[in-house]
């Protein structure tokens, strides 16, 4: 017991005899040793190194990368045709689509997509961002004609309680 009471006596003396900051949380809850935090667009130090290195280089790397591409080099070539030739990004897509009114014409035009990626004219992902679109449409009508049955409804009841009267209600 009395081992007990010295060993934590001790264990004060060590903490209060070291002026290093407590583990875990040094610092309060919304406050650190650096309050502004790193300035915008402050960098690395190695990252600073690195693009310097690379800017004094670029134009040697440059050259040995076309060299090598024109030797026959399969990496070189890749490296080089992505540069000159990025990548293909979305296209507009030319399909006659039948005019979409109604939930019936969506059907048409889904139709007419499916047998464009049937026959090659689209590809099947093209077709199938088409298809998206006009399901969307698709929804977008049944939410109109869903609203006005609502309505048609709504006015029915309305005109069916005033025709009763006040005192009933249907």
């Amino acid at each position: 017991m009395d081992h007990e009471i010295e060993s934590a006596t001790s264990l004060d003396a060590v903490r209060a005899d070291t002026d290093t900051a407590p583990r875990g949380r040094p610092f309060a809850k919304g406050a650190s040793g650096n309050p502004y935090g790193r300035p915008l667009g402050a960098r690395n130090k190695s990252t600073l190194l690195a693009r310097a290195l690379l800017d004094e280089g670029t134009r040697d790397i440059t050259d040995r990368v076309i060299a090598l591409a024109r030797a026959g080099d399969p990496l070189a070539l890749k490296l080089c045709f992505e540069r000159i030739l990025p990548r293909k990004r979305d296209v507009a897509i030319t399909l006659d689509l039948p005019p979409v009114e109604s939930i019936a014409d969506c059907s048409k035009a889904i139709a007419v997509v499916i047998a464009a990626v049937a026959a090659g004219e689209l590809t099947p992902k093209e077709g199938r961002v088409l298809i998206t679109l006009i399901e969307g449409q698709r929804r977008c009508t049944d939410y109109d004609e869903m609203e006005r049955r609502l309505t048609a409804i709504e006015a029915a009841i309305a005109q069916r309680n005033a025709e009763l009267g006040a005192g009933q209600r249907w």
